[in-house]
């Protein structure tokens, strides 16, 4: 159980009142924390953050189809037509509020997962940056999209005219 990096639970009162559900066990609260301390090596920790809509498999399917996507737009560059090529690396960050991580019980060595969901205001920082001209582009906007991040990368577009 408590090598699950999904788990959720937060504390040996917890895991003590699961096991009198289940096996209508009745220990003492110091001899239970001790022998899952000693025996099952259960530590409180604070949990990784991670989106509960997260995707594994289309992690999975963009890392193994990266290279060759890559490849492909390098194969495509036609370079009669271009003289020049720039590179620009975009990133955004997130200011505000946090989502408060709580501590879960967890084998020793076991880095727990926590599903969370961001709901308020914040605001967000975007930028463009050309390592080979130094051009740069800013962006802040009040809330992320499909509709904002396209909007920011046409106004990025701008960089490359100049």
């Amino acid at each position: 159980m408590l090598a699950n990096p999904s788990t959720t639970m937060t504390s040996y009162v917890e895991l003590l009142a699961w096991v009198y559900l289940n096996h209508q066990s009745n220990i003492s609260y110091q001899v239970f924390y001790n022998h899952w301390r000693k025996h099952h090596n259960s530590v409180l920790i604070v949990s990784r953050k991670s989106h509960h809509k997260k995707d594994k498999e289309a992690i999975k399917e963009f890392q193994e189809e990266l290279p060759d996507k890559l490849l492909k737009i390098k194969n495509e560059i036609d370079e009669v037509k271009f003289d020049s090529f720039n590179l620009y690396f975009q990133d955004e960050s997130r200011f505000g509020l946090m989502t408060k991580q709580e501590r879960v019980l967890v084998s020793k060595g076991v880095k727990p997962i926590g599903k969370h969901q961001h709901i308020y205001l914040s605001l967000w920082l975007w930028d463009y940056f050309s390592p080979i001209t130094g051009n740069s582009f800013y962006g802040e906007t009040s809330s992320v999209s499909n509709a904002i991040f396209e909007g920011l990368l046409k106004d990025s577009c701008s960089l490359s005219e100049g």
